[in-house]
């Protein structure tokens, strides 16, 4: 069960990295 909330929070991370890189490029190229 631990390993599976690991797993599961580890791919959220993930995700929210993915999303605060593309929201930083977007940012860059605006200026």
């Amino acid at each position: 069960l631990t390993k599976l909330f690991n797993f599961n929070f580890w791919v959220e991370n993930q995700n929210l990295s993915k999303i605060l890189l593309m929201i930083m490029v977007t940012i860059m190229v605006i200026m």
